[in-house]
């Protein structure tokens, strides 16, 4: 289970959790009046259904054969070019 469709599978099942949770929270606030709060949280649900939809589409989807990268090195070359820009990135965050 170490493919890129079942990573993406996996990934789908956890959007959709936090989907369900922001159902939850778009349910709780609306029975408490807030309705703006409802609104965002049911956006927000509604978005993390599609994207789960989106990711099980495409791992689904028949295509030319698909080439796991995850576990492969960067070429030696370009080590230092990769360590600053992740050295760049984690400083903007």
């Amino acid at each position: 289970m170490n493919s890129p469709e079942a990573r993406e599978a996996q990934t789908a099942s956890k959007r959709m959790e936090a989907a369900a949770q922001q159902m939850a929270q778009a349910a709780e606030a609306l029975g408490d009046g807030r309705s703006e709060s409802a609104e965002t949280s049911s956006s927000l649900a509604a978005a993390g259904v599609q994207s789960a939809a989106d990711l099980l589409e495409r791992a689904l989807r028949q295509g030319p054969e698909r080439t796991d990268v995850s576990a492969e090195q960067a070429p030696r070359q370009f080590e230092e070019q990769i360590s600053e820009y992740f050295r760049r990135l984690t400083r903007a965050q």
